[in-house]
């Protein structure tokens, strides 16, 4: 039998404080501390991680690979339907079709004729359909009643209603109301999920990887009481709410981040007594995106991309780069579209279940990122709940928001194509601007380039 070849014979053994010699010596005048990154938050990113920082071995994720899940928002429901066709046929996995809300940006789908013009010629059960309505559930039996008509009750569709964003405008938060519709479609649809639980509004505006999780975590938790009040148990609950985060361009903290929800919920349902597996979906952030060189929105969106895929999220959106500018055309939604093919099908980013296991950076940013969540999620049950604790929320995360954007501002943190590296005599990109809408009177979403872009 071949003796195993030690490849690191010929080396001295690794030791933590000789490395720690060798950097000082290398920052010169620059202090040790400065290697330590503190992201906004509350959570730090050391120089360092060896095995002695990584909590014990664990996968987290899913195994396979995500559902590439495209954004159709097309006002015109004509028009949107060749969306829906373009998305399909160029490769998406599902569609999720967002409704307009008054005078937001979205489809003007409000009648079932409006519903069926969108989404003629697809074949539900093969290609799934996701809604973004908020809490409107009007919208959602819309695309029950046509899932029924069609005859594809179990067809794996997300009727995502979220009743969650009324607290955003200050309105009541109606739970009840959202258990009974979770109830009636779980009796129709036995592969759907019918709430979504979404952190996205923490993370556009400005919050911490903690701060979304702590959101989550609350809102969750808030659901599965408020089920257990009428009839639905946790575990029902849970397999019939899919939980949706932003992802910014940060490879390592949002790998870590997306773990980190997974371990918190699982923690969650374990003292309800119940087990589930967590529906994950990660959107590409919207604060990452510029206005200015949208080329280099390309990279940001890959990043998040990359980080959702290998962070395990089950399905993966990748937002136009020209998001941030105006509505997307043919070529900016196939270029956000490939983004995904190409991590899963030339990358093979969804061949492993979970490409974080093991790193000693990944391990120890999951676990502190998921301590400070279950900390912030504690405060914010003492305060009686994410429904009364959410003006005190919004003011933490105000708070976060302004250090990043002082961070953008004096370019400690700086913004590739906008604040460091501009380029000259750039051609601008020509978009049909989005409709305009008030911004949410609780957590107002900001976007990281604006104060460059704003000025003369």
């Amino acid at each position: 039998m071949t003796a195993p070849i030690s490849l690191a014979a010929d080396f001295p053994a690794p030791d933590r404080e000789r490395w720690r010699a060798l950097a000082e010596k290398a920052l010169g005048k620059a202090s040790w501390e400065s290697l330590t990154a503190h992201i906004p938050g509350g959570v730090e990113l050391a120089p360092l991680y060896t095995a002695e920082d990584a909590p014990a071995g664990r996968v987290i994720g899913r195994a396979g690979p995500w559902d590439i899940r495209q954004i159709v928002e097309t006002a015109d429901p004509r028009a949107a339907n060749s969306d829906v066709r373009a998305e399909l046929n160029g490769g998406a996995s599902s569609i999720e079709l967002c409704i307009a809300q008054g005078a937001g940006r979205g489809a003007h789908v409000h009648t079932a004729a409006d519903l069926a013009y969108t989404l003629d010629g697809m074949m539900l059960d093969l290609a799934p359909v996701a809604l973004d309505i908020g809490a409107d559930a009007s919208a959602a039996r819309l695309l029950g009643a046509y899932a029924a008509r069609s005859g594809v009750k179990d067809a794996p569709l997300a009727f995502n209603l979220d009743p969650f964003a009324t607290l955003l405008d200050r309105k009541p938060l109606a739970l009840a109301e959202a258990i009974g519709f979770a109830k009636e479609m779980r009796g129709g649809f036995s592969n759907a999920t019918a709430l979504r639980v979404d952190a996205r509004p923490v993370h556009e505006a400005g919050g911490g990887e903690a701060q979304e999780l702590a959101f989550l975590l609350a809102a969750g938790v808030a659901l599965l009481r408020a089920g257990d009040d009428d009839g639905l148990a946790p575990k029902q609950a849970a397999e019939t709410t899919l939980f949706t985060m932003a992802v910014g361009p940060d490879v390592i903290v949002e790998t870590a981040k997306l773990r980190a929800a997974r371990l918190v919920w699982a923690r969650a349902l374990q003292a309800c007594g119940a087990a589930a597996t967590m529906r994950l979906q990660a959107v590409t952030g919207r604060r990452m995106m510029t206005k200015a060189d949208v080329w280099t929105n390309m990279l940001r969106v890959t990043a998040a991309a990359f980080a959702a895929g290998i962070g395990g999220a089950n399905c993966v959106t990748t937002l136009p780069i020209t998001d941030a500018l105006g509505q997307p055309n043919a070529f900016t939604r196939r270029i956000a579209r490939n983004t995904q093919i190409l991590l899963q099908e030339e990358a093979h980013a969804a061949k492993v279940a979970d490409p974080g296991a093991g790193s000693f950076a990944i391990e120890k940013l999951t676990d502190d990122i998921a301590r400070a969540a279950w900390a912030l999620f504690q405060e914010i049950e003492q305060r009686g709940g994410i429904a009364r604790a959410m003006d005190w929320f919004a003011g933490e995360v105000a708070k976060t928001a302004a250090v990043r954007l002082a961070a953008a501002r004096d370019k400690s943190a700086p913004i590739i194509g906008v604040s460091a590296y501009p380029p000259d005599n750039e051609k601008p990109f020509a978009a049909e601007l989005w409709p305009k809408a008030p911004p949410s009177a609780v957590l107002a979403p900001i976007r990281l380039s604006a104060p460059f872009e704003a000025a003369p």
